[in-house]
């Protein structure tokens, strides 16, 4: 008898034969491309997530997981529900989110049912399923599905057995940077891209991958300036052009394709042309001109002789003023003048530029260049630009005015000015001149002043309307200006009496003004002359009455054999001091004497004052005040831990000021590049000073823990910043009597940053820095296992720790992390939280598996979960009912093993 003659009852139906046909039909429907149901992709999604559940829970239940017959059939299923979601992706299905449900629901299925033997890549090939699956997930905004994709498929590969394998990783790698970086995580992404590079090293196409999303990350540094000093935008794109250098210097490179055949290195130029570009300008804005005009060098190199675009020669020309070359400067300037490319704005600000730095000599050469280039009725304008800036840096020298006189009133120049629609521009050059002469007048440079201003009137028209602006070219009004201006006059010419007589009637104008007592006071210093007033008669304005006695003794110290005078102009001042005030006497900024304290101490805070006493802008007089006042907060702590007697109040605040102080010479004195091993000294005394004042702080109540919070986030942002000082600053945040959680928490998180964000991320801080997170965090939250803060914590160190080769994370510290997450699951049970404790042991089972010291464990946490699974069932967590509700517990049979 044929098996197909036995009535049904004797035949044995396959293993969930239910479920395939189930698969099947949903397989079929998706296959079927119904549009007119608005709800059919939606529908199909909650359908296969359905039955994924129901094969996740088969595979579970069977003692040696699913044959080989139904793993064939499911992953038919798989590759059929893929090409059907490729299908249905050309032909545009509306509901874009619930389609890449679907298609994530075929790498699930193959997942779910395991790797068939029979099928040769199967890992590879579930792996790509996945990343496809991510990248839809990325083009749709879902950085966190996306991601999820990446790390599910990382694993399969990680061991990079097969060539395919490899290339596989790579794109994932890359593709969990883009996702990470997409979602603000740019060190992740660097660390990412950092492990990339054996795996690109064996393939063209890899490097190219590589450097194109080094270019991107290091664009996106660029344009948005991270405070993170480790994701340095310059390092970034050093790495994508070191890429192309290597890739074009392989052995594939040396021997040209034959004709018709694939180049065995992909034309990596553009890339290259990208990197030195946004290179050059990221050295230009770092003013680091030599390496901008280096970058542009190699890149005009590689273009050859086609033309280029202008904004590399408006960037050489920016670098070549900057590097003080002037000539290289106006040869770049004649040849962006001579790219018809270049926009007539892209010129104007190059000449702006230009004349910045060379002055009126160079003027009319310009303004010739720009006449000849600008579009009609644009000449004017650029003129107008071109003058202005000319006149902004000619300062009160009266050889560069006499330059720009003779400018303006050539007829060349002149004629560019001329006709109706050039009105404005007229006016505009009218002012400009008026406002030149009349500063020049002030500075007591009456020739050029008056020069000036009959120039300006070539700018102005003889008509009506414009007769009151060509009078007042000539006119000068009666009034206290016009008093003070003699005044000066005066002084110029010599005439002190007859000043002194003009000082006295000044007073009897109507529009007299105190401040005017000032002004000449001053213009009696600069002409060495000495205006006294009455000793008896009081200031109108105790500020005027400051001023006129600090401007009288600096006039005194001019004149040798002044002692006496000076004297008793000093004693007239400190008598008055108690009635107008410190400030009004000294200015802003005197700081009383402290009495005094340990001798290191109060040496180091007299070695401060005596370097801020010198010049103001030397720059080893900065540094040797800022480290003479760092060290003296210093020797202060030092001293009460010695002398084990606490700081006093006054003592306090006199250190908070100190530091306060030093606070603002550090940013004038430290290197803006991150510090090299020559530098030590200046990375340890920005550590140093955040180390101290934070000391300081931390003996006030918690009323300054905002203040430490942004004394810790500046440092963090700056240079100087490393991994080992943020934990060594955390330690102090996290201990004492008031710890300030909320700063140890930033700390721990710009540690872990920073250390990604490096060439050679140390895994061994970056563990010691997750371990006191959770820590950290645990405090923070008093819910126990309940805590999202926790969990947040194991899944960053979980996306760190996927794709490492082991042995790369400490082995005790990633025993730590697998049983730690595994046995917080033990207290969500005893509460009845059996949702929670899924959750947690998840998290412990998947990060044992990336840890070869957990291997032993891990078959046993797998049986225990099912066994969970099986026992729990649906039952309602505690967690999910309604306030008052019965609790229900797991029953006594399920004890979880802890991990140990």
């Amino acid at each position: 008898m044929k098996i197909s003659e036995l009535s049904p009852e004797y035949r044995q139906p396959p293993p969930h034969a239910g479920l395939l046909t189930d698969l099947n039909r949903v397989v079929a429907d998706v296959e079927a491309f119904d549009t007119s149901d608005p709800s059919s992709p939606e529908k199909l999604a909650a359908d296969l997530r359905r039955l994924l559940t129901k094969l996740a829970s088969a595979a579970s239940s069977s003692p040696s997981g699913l044959d080989e017959a139904f793993r064939l059939k499911v992953w038919n299923l798989g590759f059929r529900l893929w090409n059907a979601c490729v299908d249905r992706a050309n032909h545009s299905f509306p509901a874009r989110v619930a389609e890449a449900e679907i298609r994530q629901a075929a790498p699930e299925l193959l997942l779910v049912a395991g790797l068939p033997e029979d099928i040769p890549n199967a890992r590879a090939k579930a792996a790509s399923f996945f990343h496809r699956t991510g990248l839809i997930w990325l083009e749709l905004g879902r950085a966190d599905l996306a991601s999820a994709c990446f790390e599910k498929a990382t694993p399969l590969v990680s061991a990079a057995d097969t060539e395919g394998d490899r290339a596989v990783l790579l794109d994932l790698n890359l593709a969990r940077a883009r996702a990470a970086s997409s979602a603000g995580e740019q060190a992740l992404a660097v660390a990412l891209l950092s492990r990339s590079k054996p795996l690109a090293a064996a393939s063209p196409e890899g490097v190219k991958a590589l450097a194109e999303e080094y270019l991107r990350i290091g664009k996106v540094a660029l344009a948005t300036k991270p405070p993170d000093p480790a994701l340095d935008a310059s390092n970034l794109l050093t790495e994508a052009l070191d890429l192309c250098e290597k890739a074009a210097a392989s052995p594939s490179r040396a021997t040209p394709p034959t004709p018709g055949s694939t180049p065995a290195t992909p034309n990596l130029q553009v890339i290259k042309d990208q990197c030195l570009r946004f290179l050059a300008v990221e050295r230009l804005e770092a003013n680091d001109y030599e390496g901008t005009l280096r970058c542009i060098r190699v890149w005009r190199a590689s273009l050859g002789l086609g033309e280029e675009h202008p904004s590399i020669g408006f960037m050489a020309l920016r670098a070549c003023l900057g590097s003080g070359n002037l000539a290289e400067a106006e040869m770049e300037l004649e040849t962006l003048m001579a790219n018809a490319e270049a926009p007539d704005c892209v010129c104007v600000s190059a000449a702006e530029l230009y004349l910045a730095s060379r002055g009126a000599d160079a003027a009319f050469k310009v303004l010739v260049a720009l006449a000849a280039r600008c579009r009609a009725g644009a000449a004017a304008a650029a003129a107008v630009r071109v003058l202005k800036k000319v006149v902004e840096n000619a300062g009160g020298g009266t050889g560069r005015a006499r330059a720009i006189s003779e400018l303006v009133s050539d007829e060349r120049v002149v004629k560019l000015f001329d006709g109706p629609a050039n009105t404005h521009e007229r006016s505009t050059m009218h002012a400009l001149l008026w406002t030149c002469g009349t500063e020049h007048f002030h500075a007591k440079n009456y020739e050029i002043s008056a020069d000036l201003i009959e120039r300006s009137m070539l700018y102005v028209s003889r008509d009506e309307e414009s007769r009151s602006r060509r009078a007042s070219c000539f006119r000068v009004e009666p009034n206290i200006r016009c008093a003070f201006l003699k005044f000066k006059i005066l002084l110029q010419k010599k005439e002190e009496g007859e000043a002194i007589k003009l000082l006295k009637t000044m007073v009897g104008y109507l529009d007299f003004n105190p401040e005017f007592l000032t002004l000449s006071v001053h213009e009696a210093i600069a002409c060495k002359s000495v205006g006294r007033y009455s000793a008896g008669k009081p200031m109108p304005m105790p500020m005027t009455e400051a001023a006129v006695r600090r401007n009288l003794i600096a006039l005194f110290l001019r004149e040798p054999g002044s002692e006496a005078e000076i004297l008793k102009y000093s004693r007239r001042a400190k008598l008055r001091m108690a009635e107008l005030g410190m400030e009004a006497i000294f200015g802003k900024g005197t700081m009383a004497k402290e009495k005094k304290h340990d001798y290191c101490s109060e040496f180091f805070e007299l070695a401060a004052e005596f370097f801020s006493s010198g010049n103001g802008e030397d720059d080893a007089n900065r540094l040797l005040a800022c480290k003479s006042l760092i060290m003296s907060v210093s020797a202060m702590l030092l001293a009460e831990e010695l002398n084990k007697s606490p700081l006093s109040d006054s003592d306090l605040k006199k250190g908070v000021e100190m530091l306060s102080r030093a606070g603002k010479l550090l940013p004038l004195t430290l290197p803006s590049a991150p510090v090299t091993s020559d530098q030590l000294e200046d990375n340890n005394l920005l550590f140093l000073h955040t180390f101290n004042f934070y000391h300081l702080l931390n003996r006030m109540d918690t009323s300054a823990h905002p203040q430490q919070l942004q004394l810790v986030k500046n440092f963090a942002a700056s240079k100087a910043c490393t991994p080992g000082h943020l934990l060594r600053l955390e330690e102090i945040a996290s201990q004492g009597t008031q710890p300030n959680l909320q700063v140890a928490e930033f700390l721990l998180k710009a540690s872990i940053t920073t250390a990604l964000a490096s060439h050679s991320p140390n895994y061994g801080i970056i563990s010691t820095a997750l371990r006191r997170l959770v820590g950290v965090a645990g405090l923070q939250d008093f819910s126990g296992s309940m805590s999202d803060a926790v969990y947040d914590v194991f899944r960053q160190a979980y996306q760190i720790v996927v794709g490492l080769r082991d042995g790369e994370y400490p082995f005790e510290e990633g025993k730590w992390l697998a049983m730690t997450a595994w046995n917080k699951s033990n207290l969500a049970l005893r509460l009845g939280q059996r949702s929670v404790a899924r959750k947690w042991m998840k998290m412990g089972i998947d990060l044992a598996r990336h840890f070869e010291s957990m291997k032993q464990y891990v078959s046993g946490m797998d049986e225990y979960f099912e066994h969970f699974q099986k026992v729990s069932g649906k039952e309602p967590d505690e967690c999910s009912q309604q306030d008052g509700a019965p609790s229900i517990s797991l029953s006594g049979s399920v004890s979880q093993p802890g991990l140990v």
